[in-house]
């Protein structure tokens, strides 16, 4: 035995026995390698959705072969965003051939089938229409607007859930472009706005975890964006199997109200959110298009709830499971600029009508999806804004565990967390901001009387202070009593009125003679992100340098991009004779979209002869520059109109005219 394994070891130490080695090692781990690497495909195979473009419809009745240059544009965006597998367009065109369907296509079914026939089955298909455009001059220069149109629809249930209405002029050209390159350019613009949009409004699906009756438990809440009254379609593999609207919401889970099946939903259908898309009108005789934000559409158990909680509070009170209501509206975040320069964004919301008093608001918690922990800001419940700047902070905050809302007094004073490090913004960073109320109640306004101390006497009488008294039919008593024993500082401190006969058990007495208690609302989430950015950095022409208008002049300044690479930043150079730009007298010569890494020198398209001779007289001509996220929504705070960050201001002179 002891021989046969010294022969082993001098195989095993030869150079064959290595190689023999190395060999039955590799082909062990071949089959690892091998389910790794299929794993690794499957993985990437199922993260994507497909999704289908059609042609769009050219509403505008003013003919051009539009409706394809858009669906081909959008297409190329969602593309570039890597969250969608696109259907080539020729596959498209060939199946809707094989079909008998001749673009552009608009009736639902016919989408849907299409969909459904797709030898790489969308779950999605995407359609739209080019409501109007038009070109008009502007300076010595053409520009063109456009009125797009996009329609997310699910193939499995035949809903539109997603899409967006735009409008996007294309930059000012000199020279002869034709009205087609600045059309297709306004086109482009359009696709990229609306992509973004969309993109924006794209929830996770959420899984169904468990289920009772015609109600639903699903794993996504407050923190990936679904919100109470939400319209959600459920789905079993491409299968629709209900309709149903979100009905109660936490920050990770929310129940969903079945409202329409065709089979019983079951743990691990999926659920995907809806969202109405807004309609758009075209160019009127004032050349004005407009955007019409569709209507939300009431929850009645929402209204019942609130006519419940007028009843009892006058102002709030949050049923079962939690609030029905996130207590404010019309949340919105915009990039500024502070008096400092410091980069920084504002938010601001609405007060719902059943949360004005000024007395029941104690603080406002703003949330930033870069930070999961804990809020970014903390401020007073009378604030109806707030500034979130690029400098630190300390945070003391409330946690409430997750539980949002309540009928019973669980927290007699806030549950006080921190101080906590708050970090500020970083220039050219998007953010998306969400925020939540922490109320306060009365005690006596809640169902139970603000059950939360110790029984009282259970005789009557005068024991413990003065007699507890229940409900009855009779004459007229009082509920509360003080407890048995103790200091008055231990008794509670408040009686209500209520008609009924003299009891035998004492009320329920509310240890340390609690007056408040403290809830906490839905978060509610603001329309779009927010991107603060870096005042633009002038550079060429230098201040007081000589233009001469004859000769085409492009400005030259800092980009404001920051590290984020997908930002596209849209800049904007105006003129004006008052260096402070007022509103009457300030000019946008172009508007242009950049997209210069970091750091880098942007130039301005050249400037025509006729917008370097604007404000003829003046001695001097201002400029600046403004910077903005496109994607933004609704973008930096306006000044004079515009949502930009402009720039510190620059001055040219021109040669002096000879007299005529």
């Amino acid at each position: 035995m002891q021989g046969g394994l010294v022969i082993v070891r001098r195989f095993i130490k030869s150079s064959l026995g290595k190689a023999v080695s190395l060999l039955t090692a590799g082909a062990l781990l071949v089959p690892f390698f091998t389910f790794w690497t299929m794993a690794r495909a499957s993985a990437q195979i199922d993260t994507l959705p497909t999704w289908a473009v059609v042609e769009f419809a050219n509403l505008s009745g003013k003919g051009g072969k539009y409706g394809k240059v858009a669906a081909d544009a959008v297409a190329a965006e969602l593309s570039k965003t890597n969250r969608y597998d696109i259907v080539p367009a020729d596959t498209v065109d060939r199946t809707m051939k094989e079909l008998g369907y001749t673009p552009p296509l608009t009736r639902p079914d016919e989408l849907i089938r299409l969909g459904q026939s797709l030898q790489q089955r969308a779950s999605s298909i995407v359609s739209g229409e080019v409501v109007d455009y038009r070109v008009n001059n502007s300076g010595n220069g053409k520009q063109a607007s456009v009125v797009l149109r996009v329609l997310v629809r699910d193939v499995a249930s035949g809903l539109s859930v997603n899409g967006a209405a735009v409008i996007a002029s294309s930059s000012v050209r000199t020279g002869d472009a034709t009205d087609e390159t600045l059309i297709n350019e306004a086109i482009a613009q359009a696709a990229f706005m609306a992509v973004g949009e969309i993109v924006s409004r794209t929830l996770p699906n959420a899984t169904v975890l468990n289920t009772l009756e015609r109600t639903a438990l699903i794993n996504q809440g407050t923190r990936s964006g679904f919100t109470v009254g939400q319209e959600v379609v459920v789905l079993r593999g491409r299968e629709q199997v209900a309709q149903a609207l979100v009905s109660d919401v936490e920050p990770d889970s929310a129940y969903v109200r079945v409202t329409r099946q065709t089979k019983g939903i079951q743990p691990g259908d999926k659920v995907r959110v809806v969202f109405t898309v807004p309609e758009a009108k075209g160019f009127n005789s004032k050349n004005v298009a407009k955007i019409e934000k569709p209507r939300r559409q009431k929850n009645n158990n929402n209204l019942v709830g609130l006519i419940i909680i007028v009843a009892i509070l006058g102002f709030l009170l949050l049923n079962g499971h939690g609030s029905n209501n996130t207590l404010t509206s019309d949340v919105t975040a915009e990039a500024l600029m502070l008096g400092d320069d410091t980069a920084a964004v504002q938010i601001n919301w609405r007060t719902d009508a059943f949360a004005k008093g000024n007395q029941q608001r104690f603080r406002w918690q703003i949330w930033r999806q870069d930070v999961s922990g804990a809020p970014v800001l903390v401020v007073d419940g009378a604030n109806n804004s707030a500034i979130d700047d690029s400098r630190g902070r300390q945070v003391t905050w409330y946690d409430f565990g997750g539980l949002v809302g309540g009928s019973t007094c669980q927290f007699t004073a806030p549950p006080a967390v921190g101080p906590v490090a708050g970090p500020g913004v970083v220039a050219g960073t998007p953010y998306l901001y969400s925020l939540e109320l922490v109320y306060k109640v009365n005690p006596l306004d809640l169902p139970d009387g603000g059950n939360t101390g110790s029984t009282g006497s259970t005789t009557g009488g005068t024991t413990g202070g003065s007699s507890g008294i229940t409900t009855g039919g009779g004459t007229t008593g009082l509920t509360g009593g003080r407890g048995t024993g103790g200091d008055d500082n231990e008794d509670a401190v408040f009686y209500q009125q209520t008609t009924g006969t003299t009891g035998t058990t004492g009320g329920t007495a509310t240890a340390g003679g609690t007056t408040e208690c403290f809830f906490v609302s839905q978060r509610a989430t603001a329309k779009g992100y927010a991107t603060p950015l870096n005042r633009p950095n002038l550079r060429t022409p230098e201040d007081n340098a000589l233009v001469d208008p004859n000769v085409p002049a492009v400005f030259t300044f800092t980009s404001v991009k920051g590290a984020v690479n997908s930002v596209r930043l849209e800049y904007a150079l105006q003129f004006s004779d008052d260096p402070n730009f007022g509103p009457n007298r300030t000019a946008t010569i172009v508007r242009f979209v950049d997209n210069t890494t970091q750091g880098g020198t942007v130039s301005t398209p050249a400037v025509s002869r006729a917008d370097l001779l604007r404000f003829p007289g003046a001695p001097v001509v201002y400029w600046r520059i403004g910077g903005k996220n496109l994607a933004d929504v609704p973008g930096p705070i306006p000044i004079n109109g515009e949502r930009y960050i402009f720039s510190g201001f620059s001055r040219f002179r021109r040669p002096a005219q000879p007299p005529n």
